[in-house]
């Protein structure tokens, strides 16, 4: 291989790497635009949805599943926040008390404790905190009393 194939095969690669990177960067543009254009589009129908709200009496609403839709994404946050807890305890949720409730903001599915599960799954994790309050309490009288052995042993060889 002379010289002269070497810079060949050395400027097609630069060439390639450098196509490629023009490719890159025009692709990053191109997302970057449809972005763009995806936000104005969204405030375009923000501002329609706002102007038709104004012509009605405040008292109507363009979409009267909102309030529920809002009580289902309320009941989803705090089932959420239950099982986090028991988890955290360690208390088992039996897979009977939830509820498949559809959600109108997102056009999907979203499960639920029932009210029987809450009355099942709540005082489980009081007693579950308590116990644990117990023993974090125990353990710290426990080293309290250490610590002052250890400072009245110190001050006694002192």
């Amino acid at each position: 291989m002379g010289k002269n194939s070497r810079a060949q095969v050395f400027r097609r690669g630069a060439a390639l790497i450098l196509h490629e990177r023009r490719y890159a960067a025009q692709q990053w543009f191109l997302d970057i635009w449809r972005l763009w254009l995806a936000r104005a589009e969204a405030w375009r129908a923000w501002r329609e949805h706002d102007q038709c709200q104004a012509q009605m009496e405040p008292w109507h609403y363009l979409d009267a599943s909102e309030p529920v839709a809002y009580d289902v994404a309320l009941q989803a946050i705090e089932t959420a926040r239950i099982k986090r807890i028991a988890r955290r305890l360690g208390v088992t949720i039996p897979d009977g008390s939830y509820q498949k409730i559809e959600s109108p903001l997102d056009g999907g599915y979203r499960y639920c404790l029932t009210d029987e599960g809450l009355a099942d799954v709540l005082p489980r994790i009081r007693e579950a905190a308590r116990s644990r309050r117990q023993e974090i309490g125990y353990w710290i009288s426990l080293l309290t009393g250490l610590i002052g052995a250890v400072i009245g042993l110190v001050t006694v060889l002192m």
